[in-house]
């Protein structure tokens, strides 16, 4: 009688420790919460800036040679996530419908770009936060290519248009943290150009430009 008593104790212990076993662990109390990562923008989101704040378009004009002042198209509305989108104009009377056609005779088909026609546009991103290694391999993953010739980190694209290949950019900014898109204008196929407009861009806006009212 004894006997079968131990053995059915032993049993019922052994069984609650099986059932305790299957229990999941007790939830540390006293553990230490988890690191909050502060994470700082380089502009508030929804931050739109106006363009004769960001650019000066007599610093470009001497940039890229033009003898007539250029003009800012202010394009920040077509593009909800930019800070700033600034179509730079060339300057100078706009030949008429007359003189455009002399001129299509004369250059063969291609009137290049006219006084009022936009030379490059740059449009800035500052709402998100960015760093080297992943806009690099961002660019990559895109089929782009790195470029040094507008200064350390920048995304080329090669678009074609026609018979042409035309450059755009990507920059990301050291001093703001801001990325600055910079592309030619509609009738702008002169690399060159759009290149100078990107260095021009990479210099030429400073975080005091940037800066939210």
């Amino acid at each position: 009688m004894r006997v079968a008593l131990a053995a059915l104790v032993a049993a019922t212990a052994c069984g609650s420790r099986s059932r305790d076993a299957d229990k999941p662990a007790p939830a540390v109390t006293n553990a230490a919460p988890p690191a909050t990562v502060s994470v700082t923008l380089p502009l508030p989101a929804g931050t739109h800036l106006p363009c004769d704040q960001v650019i000066d378009p007599a610093v470009f004009a001497e940039a890229l040679g033009e003898s007539a002042a250029i003009t800012l198209r202010d394009s920040t509305k077509s593009d909800v996530d930019a800070v700033a989108s600034c179509g730079l104009l060339r300057g100078g009377k706009r030949p008429d419908q007359r003189e455009q056609a002399d001129m299509l005779k004369k250059a063969g088909g291609r009137l290049g770009v006219l006084p009022g026609d936009e030379l490059c546009m740059v449009t800035v991103y500052c709402t998100t936060v960015e760093t080297e290694a992943a806009f690099r391999e961002r660019c990559l993953a895109r089929g782009n290519t790195e470029d040094t010739n507008v200064g350390a980190v920048a995304c080329l694209q090669v678009i074609a248009m026609g018979v042409d290949d035309v450059n755009s950019y990507q920059l990301l900014d050291d001093d703001t943290g801001c990325v600055l898109a910079v592309r030619g204008g509609p009738a702008m196929v002169d690399n060159d150009v759009i290149a100078t407009c990107a260095r021009t861009a990479r210099t030429h806006l400073t975080p005091s430009r940037l800066a939210a009212p």
